[in-house]
């Protein structure tokens, strides 16, 4: 039997009120990473599960083609055709417990008879599905229990006035290699890793890091090389602008090397004395600096690595990543903080915890906001050549990778997925919000260039 990422269990059938209750499970897990695909909850899902569990002649069958079912933009305007509602009930469980993971046998994501072995521990959750015509509901009996192939489509709780706001992830406008390969000058991994990547404040510029230190900024208008710039100098792994201008400083933000900043005018187009730049990220004016503290904790600073004062972040007491792990908003009033699973909500004035966004991974490693902090995008922490997970749908004949994804803040709902088949590290979304650049983190596959994508914002 094929594994399946979700079941689902017919619990109750009216057909005169076009209603079907169902439990829908999570039935694959990555045990060594603590991970899992969401419980979903939206219509284009369940518009997915009818058509694949019904059979060949069944209504649905006959009204959506294949090729629809697996198109997302197809699904965004079409689902209201096929779910009218999806509403959840008492008792969901939306993460697997962390000991649950040590108590799933090897065989627990296959169908046996009538349900799956543990199946109470499994991320969970019920759902009355009402549908516009019960003639979708043809194939469906209570105590119906099915696995399935189908995943969340990119649209999730996208609504219509978040659209204009949001980076199209379907076809990057733009993709930069910013360090072709050069399998002389680096490491085993015979590629450039991509660092750092960082909007000047008036979104002129789109400068981007490797880990040995090399330089390459892009004007985003047409996405065109303006300098490519080496400092010589180990350890150089921070990069952060100048406040209103156009000078980019980069720094031992950790003390390793104990390198001289370094720093370029893009005006000047030559090298000029550094500025101090405290801290790791700044917010939009340099009102706010930060670094990063023992057992997740934020440092704010005004001088380099001498915290003024240290702000606890979440319960989970892993280590904050790099610099990539915290975002600001443009009016400085809310700070997004990577830890682990969870991206906290923060009063960098006060410290206080305003809210926290779950994403179903086990760690996450980089976050962006919209200038207005109403939209953030998260990635999962990757490393070169680790395995991909969360799965996303097969893009362009090639396994996906942890993608970005997109968020609503006022309600911490999920809103897209890329489907590009990318291991995502650095984000960085424009100051003007017109948009999102992600840095792949290391190669799928050894054919794969690392490159820089870049996602346009409708506005």
């Amino acid at each position: 039997m094929l594994t399946d990422d979700y079941g689902i269990r017919v619990l109750d059938l009216d057909r005169a009120e076009r209603r079907v209750r169902a439990r829908v499970f999570v039935v694959r897990y990555d045990i060594e990473r603590r991970s899992h695909p969401p419980v979903p909850s939206e219509a284009a899902f369940f518009v997915r599960l009818l058509w694949e569990t019904a059979a060949d002649g069944d209504p649905i069958r006959e009204e959506i083609s294949a090729a629809r079912i697996r198109d997302d933009a197809w699904l965004e305007q079409n689902s209201q055709w096929f779910v009218e509602r999806v509403e959840g009930r008492d008792g969901h469980k939306e993460q697997l417990d962390g000991g649950d993971y040590g108590l799933l046998d090897g065989d627990y994501h296959y169908q046996r008879g009538d349900g799956w072995s543990g199946e109470f521990r499994f991320a969970q959750g019920d759902f009355d599905i009402r549908v516009p015509d019960p003639r979708w509901l043809h194939h469906l009996e209570p105590g119906l229990v099915l696995g399935s192939a189908s995943r969340d489509a990119a649209t999730e709780h996208l609504r219509p006035e978040d659209v204009p706001h949001l980076p199209d992830l379907r076809s990057p406008v733009a993709t930069l290699t910013p360090f072709p390969e050069e399998p002389d000058e680096y490491d085993e991994l015979e590629e450039p890793v991509l660092d750092r990547l960082v909007f000047s404040d008036d979104s002129r510029y789109l400068a981007v890091t490797s880990e040995d230190g090399g330089l390459v900024v892009y004007e985003t208008d047409g996405w065109t090389e303006r300098a490519r710039v080496h400092p010589g100098r180990d350890g150089l792994d921070n990069a952060m602008w100048v406040p209103g201008e156009h000078v980019i400083v980069l720094t031992d933000a950790y003390g390793i090397h104990d390198a001289e900043p370094w720093a370029y005018d893009m005006d000047a187009g030559a090298e000029v004395p550094a500025p101090q730049q405290a801290g790791h990220v700044r917010s939009r004016t340099g009102r706010y600096r930060v670094e990063f503290g023992e057992d997740g904790t934020v440092a704010f600073v005004t001088a380099p690595r001498t915290p003024d004062r240290t702000v606890p972040v979440g319960p989970d007491d892993d280590s904050l990543l790099s610099a990539d792990a915290v975002a600001f908003d443009a009016a400085e009033s809310r700070m997004f903080v990577c830890q682990g699973p969870n991206v906290y909500v923060l009063d960098p004035a006060t410290g206080r915890a305003l809210d926290t966004i779950t994403a179903g991974v086990r760690r996450l490693g980089s976050v962006a906001a919209s200038p207005d902090g109403a939209y953030i995008a998260t990635a999962p922490h990757t490393w070169p050549g680790m395995a991909p997970w969360p799965a996303r749908p097969e893009a362009e004949g090639r396994e996906a990778g942890d993608e970005p994804s997109i968020w609503r803040v006022a309600d911490g709902r999920p809103l897209l997925h890329c489907r590009l088949g990318l291991n995502i590290g650095a984000l960085a979304w424009s100051p003007n919000g017109r948009w999102l650049a992600a840095n792949t983190d290391g190669p799928l596959h050894p054919s794969d260039p690392v490159q820089t994508y870049v996602f346009r914002v409708p506005g």
